[in-house]
Formats: C-alpha cells, structure tokens, sequence
C-alpha cells in the first residue's frame, strides 16, 4: 500500500499511475475544451465583423442606387456608378458566403 500525499493507494504504484494517466486525459480534455470556447468567442467576434461590414456594403450599394437614379442622363457617369456597384456587390456576397460558411462551423462549437 503506498500513501500519496493525504491519500491512500490501495492498489499501490499501479494505482497511482492509472490516477496519474486519468488525471492528465482530464486535464487535456478540458483544456481542449477551453480552446473551443475561445474559438467560437474568437469566430463570434469574427461574425460581428463581417455582419459590420456586410451593412456598410448594403449602405453602399443603396448609395450608389441613388446616385444612379439621380446620373441616369450621363451615361459616362452611369457606367463607373454601375462598375463600383457590382464591385460593391460581389464583395457584399463573398462577405455573406464567408459568414455563412463560419456561421456553420461555429454552429456545432456552440455551447449555449
């Protein structure tokens, strides 16, 4: 029988190298699981972001609707209205496709 600090061991050194193994498999399951809460305050963080700028690109591309009614009779002005529109749409989309895809990761991370 072997005394391990306040305790006492039964089973001896085996027992206290089975204890020793449990308690390092609990220790890296639960710091495992403190990376995936930081990871999802981390991807939480980044979805904010994205939606913060996917509403200024909607601002803009509501602007630059204006802007068009208001230019309709230059044409010159209406084609690099038009340019920086689907500029201002394609980043809107590719912005909405990265949330999506980081909206369905996080969703199996979530522990709330």
């Amino acid at each position: 029988m072997a005394t391990v600090g306040w305790c006492t061991l039964p089973g001896g050194v085996d027992e206290y190298l089975a204890r020793r193994r449990q308690a390092r498999a609990d220790s890296a399951s639960a710091s495992s699981g403190g990376a995936r809460r930081g990871d999802t305050r981390a991807g939480r963080r980044e979805l904010a972001r994205l939606e913060r700028e996917v509403d200024k690109l909607v601002r803009r591309e509501d602007e630059l609707h204006a802007e068009l009614a208001e230019h309709a009779t230059d044409a010159d002005r209406v084609m690099a209205l038009d340019a920086t529109l689907r500029e201002a749409r394609t980043r809107r989309e590719k912005l909405e496709e990265n949330w999506m895809g980081l909206a369905h990761e996080l969703e199996g991370t979530d522990p709330a």
